[in-house]
């Protein structure tokens, strides 16, 4: 999101009384420990599309988004290759790959035609782009997270 400086400056003036560091008797204080204070410029309604794209922080908030279709959660791998959870193979631990991998579902590219992506024989390939080992099922796994990521342009709202 690009904001232009001038709208910035008027954020920031609207939100005065919340922007500064709060006293003992600021309702945002409890207990010793601070707490935002947080007013959405949008709502989400059940049954809405929200994408999640991230490390284990994005799995843990589609546990809390249960009344919403979360393409990611759909996506899983035979219990022998994860360690944490199904879908845990989604996972991208950086700002740069999570920025690519949703670029590349904006744009619609077949990241399993990138040349080096999957490299190998078919009976043991290894994906380039997915935090596994190598063997033949990496073709499978691709595939099926690529039909999470495919979803990414439809959804109401992004998480990660």
């Amino acid at each position: 999101m690009n904001i232009p400086a001038l709208g910035a400056f008027q954020r920031a003036l609207k939100s005065r009384g919340t922007s500064r560091f709060p006293n003992k008797a600021d309702s945002r204080d409890q207990d010793g420990l601070l707490f935002p204070s947080v007013t959405p410029s949008f709502h989400l309604v059940p049954g809405q599309r929200i994408f999640t794209i991230g490390s284990c922080f994005a799995r843990n908030v589609e546990d809390f988004l249960t009344d919403f279709d979360v393409p990611t959660r759909r996506f899983s791998v035979q219990k022998s290759e994860w360690a944490s959870r199904p879908n845990g193979l989604l996972n991208e631990y950086n700002a740069g790959t999570i920025a690519q991998r949703m670029i590349w579902a904006v744009e619609g590219r077949p990241t399993a035609d990138m040349p080096g992506t999957l490299i190998g024989p078919e009976d043991d390939t290894l994906d380039l782009l997915l935090p596994t080992a190598p063997g033949v099922r990496a073709r499978v796994r691709w595939h099926g997270a690529r039909k999470s990521t495919r979803f990414m342009p439809n959804c109401r709202a992004a998480g990660w």
